[in-house]
């Protein structure tokens, strides 16, 4: 069975890389992503299996408009995080992880 292909994208490198090192040990490949910019090359590519993708990306599109905005095709799993609230209005299929969250909490919403 091929490795699913995750891309996270998040801002705060931290924060990004400790989620990369969580998925990684959950036996995902992954992809890093800075800003919605440079998400939509792996995206446009078709090879992504999962977006994780946070809700505050700083300047330019929150990841919640992004996502929406179906500018680009997305995988079938769609992740988005945040530190806030279930925003209302989540696109239908969306899923929702709230920070600060498990490495459990990660695998359920990333493995199918």
């Amino acid at each position: 069975m091929a490795t699913a292909k995750l891309l996270i994208v998040d801002d705060n490198t931290m924060v990004r890389q400790m989620i990369a090192g969580f998925a990684r040990e959950l036996g995902l490949s992954v992809i890093e992503a800075a800003s919605v910019d440079a998400a939509r090359a792996p995206l446009a590519g078709g090879d992504v299996d999962v977006l994780l993708c946070d809700d505050d990306l700083g300047a330019g599109l929150s990841g919640g408009e992004f996502i929406a905005s179906k500018s680009v095709q997305m995988p079938a799993t769609v992740v988005l995080m945040s530190g806030n609230p279930k925003p209302n209005g989540l696109p239908k299929g969306i899923r929702y992880l709230c920070k600060p969250f498990t490495i459990r909490q990660l695998e359920v919403e990333l493995l199918p």
